[in-house]
């Protein structure tokens, strides 16, 4: 099932030479764990604690999403 959710952004960790493991906390489903393919080779501009709308697949016999996309909500500028 496809989910659009708010969340915020707690951490990532490396998975595989490509990919990568980010953590959120989403207004919807608590803490998610989602596994976010091709998470190095794209530009991936999250913080952490920042928030950032999510789409999603999770599949109710897991517990890890696969991340489809993400974008901040709150843009940040550091000028």
């Amino acid at each position: 099932m496809k989910i659009v959710d708010r969340a915020i952004f707690l951490h990532r960790v490396s998975y595989s030479e490509t990919s990568a493991v980010a953590t959120f906390y989403t207004e919807k489903h608590g803490m998610l764990n989602c596994l976010h393919k091709g998470g190095k080779k794209k530009s991936y501009n999250a913080f952490p604690l920042s928030l950032t709308e999510i789409v999603y697949f999770k599949r109710n016999d897991t517990q890890m999403a696969n991340l489809n996309s993400s974008e901040s909500i709150v843009p940040l500028s550091f000028q």
